[in-house]
């Protein structure tokens, strides 16, 4: 069970490779940083994985046991 203060995170990735923007990858992430995503892995094949905690930040979630 996760207890209350814990922080909920959302998640996205970017296709650093991808032909349909201006600019470049820095630009991009940069960008991305601005609007609260914190660079947490680029692979191999350039996909660059973010995350950012979830609006309302902490919360208190109750998970119901099960036998």
């Amino acid at each position: 069970m996760k207890g209350c203060g814990s922080v909920q995170w959302e998640y996205r990735k970017i296709y650093l490779d991808g032909d349909h923007r201006d600019g470049n990858d820095l630009d991009l992430l940069c960008e991305a940083g601005r609007a609260g995503w914190e660079l947490i892995a680029v692979t191999a094949s350039r996909v660059a994985y973010l995350k950012r905690s979830v609006s309302g930040g902490a919360f208190c979630h109750r998970i119901p046991q099960h036998s």
